[in-house]
């Protein structure tokens, strides 16, 4: 009866496949400790990976933005950047006045800071603007066309990177973190 009960129940007695498995646990800080890089390592990964190290010229700005639509509208647009200007150049702060003045949605609460940034990401007139300027300069007002209308910029320049190979003595970390 026994054998006859099974045999009609098989599926209730199946067991799930298995598999027998074996791992090695690789600690990747342990294996760091018993790597020996030299400088002709870190030198040859420099040389052979140039491009990598290799960026465009940058400026660092701050701006203030002012948006006119209509032919009225563009005109107080521009007064307003001209006065904006000239609060700047008395001494007024101007991430202050871009988070109470700007109509840039994205920059308005940082105080304007557009951060470096290379040619080809922003309008080409503020662009050109921001690299013909120097250091601490104050630039504009730079008329621009945007889809909302016509749009007046005030720049602040903060910085300036050159382009260019960057030193093997300023990237030696990071290819050292990297071949580790």
């Amino acid at each position: 009866d026994l054998e006859t009960y099974f045999q009609a129940h098989l599926a209730q007695y199946e067991l799930p496949e298995r598999r027998v498995a074996e791992y090695v646990v690789v600690d990747p800080v342990f294996l760091r400790d018993g790597i020996e890089l030299t400088a002709e390592d870190i030198e040859t990964y420099y040389n052979t990976s140039q491009s990598e190290f290799t960026h465009e010229e940058r400026v660092r700005a701050r701006h203030i933005l002012v948006i006119g639509g209509s032919d009225a509208e563009v005109s107080a647009a521009r007064t307003k950047i001209e006065d904006l200007k000239r609060q700047v150049e008395a001494g007024e702060d101007f991430a202050a006045l871009a988070r109470e003045h700007s109509q840039d949605d994205a920059t308005r609460d940082r105080g304007g800071e557009l951060g470096f940034f290379g040619r080809g990401r922003y309008n080409p007139a503020l662009e050109q603007a921001a690299f013909d300027g120097q250091v601490g300069d104050l630039v504009g007002p730079i008329e621009a066309s945007l889809i909302s209308g016509t749009g007046f910029h005030l720049l602040e320049i903060q910085g300036r990177q050159p382009g260019g190979l960057q030193p093997l003595d300023e990237v030696e970390g990071a290819i050292r973190s990297r071949l580790l």
